[in-house]
């Protein structure tokens, strides 16, 4: 058994959220789908307010920042992953297989495995001349490094969620991977999941919401199931990126209705707490990319896209609006 496992894994989980989504190739402006998988949203939830995006790739999507030059000046400066800490979504491939690491937990812990993750890439790039396959970075990469140093010293204190394309005959289906804090890794093929705070609860929500939907089958039943088996048949997956993201916030949030809270004016003033500054932008939490497995000339051209923050706080304050009037 690995020592101080459990102090790790509280860390690992008591701040940040990171949901994973699989959806269809549709196109976010008319909703227009196949029904294939062609895409994973992954959204993340940071409760520092004061915490920026490290998002680096800029997307042509309506629900990203703009790259046409006569909005090039309002665009949001872009920042490199390696140098953040804190900081929960890293891309770290933009090239057509696309890969996209996200972690939540201790800030040190995981600015150093970002570098780690960094460096093995740079390694096989310069080796192949090629990106490293996802399988390869996760079983051989990550988890291993992740074990062999908490041979005798103190556990990563992280848990992380890798997505990107499958190669070999699999090549066009996408791959998410969790990685908890013993090093031990999970496939869940083009499924759902989530890790850190409240990610049992919210991989639940999603089941809910499944099912409520008739996305799932009967033998969905609990949030260990949104894996692998519902990447076939058992789900129907959001048609779109845009169905994705919200699937997601509104998951977050029953997750965490202190979110909803901080947005309603009559609860501070009934429980005679003032909002803390920011408070009422809690939308600011959220950051949210596509991660583009589908094997069209625009997919392959912009395999990574950034959700714009205007569209992220639109989808944010719809999914508000509609939880607080079911709860009325």
């Amino acid at each position: 058994p690995i020592a101080n496992i459990e102090h790790s894994l509280t860390a690992s989980a008591a701040h940040g959220t990171i949901v994973a989504i699989s959806c269809g190739d549709g196109d976010s402006n008319n909703g227009n789908g196949d029904g294939k998988i062609g895409a994973v949203v992954i959204v993340s939830q940071n409760p520092s307010l004061s915490a920026r995006s490290n998002l680096t790739i800029p997307s042509l999507s309506r629900f990203s920042i703009s790259t046409d030059d006569s909005s090039a000046s309002t665009s949001t400066a872009v920042r490199s992953p390696c140098e953040q800490h804190g900081e929960m979504l890293h891309i770290l491939s933009s090239s057509p297989s696309g890969l996209v690491v996200g972690m939540t937990g201790f800030s040190p812990d995981i600015s150093h495995l970002i570098s780690v993750t960094k460096n093995m890439m740079l390694s096989h790039e310069h080796i192949y001349d090629n990106c490293m396959p996802v399988q390869r970075l996760v079983k051989d990469g990550m988890s291993s490094y992740v074990k062999k140093s908490s041979d005798g010293e103190r556990p990563f204190g992280v848990q992380g969620l890798i997505v990107g394309r499958l190669d070999g005959e699999m090549k066009n289906n996408a791959a998410i991977y969790t990685i908890d804090p013993s090093g031990g890794y999970r496939f869940w093929g083009s499924g759902m999941t989530a890790i850190g705070r409240n990610a049992e609860n919210i991989r639940k929500h999603i089941v809910e919401e499944i099912n409520l939907h008739g996305r799932g089958d009967d033998d969905v039943k609990d949030g260990n199931d949104v894996g692998f088996p519902l990447a076939r048949e058992a789900l129907i997956h959001p048609k779109n990126s845009d169905e994705a993201l919200e699937l997601a916030i509104k998951c977050i949030l029953k997750a965490d209705k202190r979110l909803l809270h901080y947005d309603n004016q009559e609860y501070d003033n009934k429980s005679k707490i003032d909002p803390e500054p920011g408070s009422l932008d809690n939308w600011k939490q959220f950051d949210a990319i596509v991660v583009s497995t589908s094997c069209n000339r625009k997919a392959m051209k912009h395999p990574v896209m950034v959700f714009h923050r205007e569209s992220i706080k639109e989808v944010y304050n719809r999914v508000v609006g509609e939880t607080k009037r079911q709860e009325i």
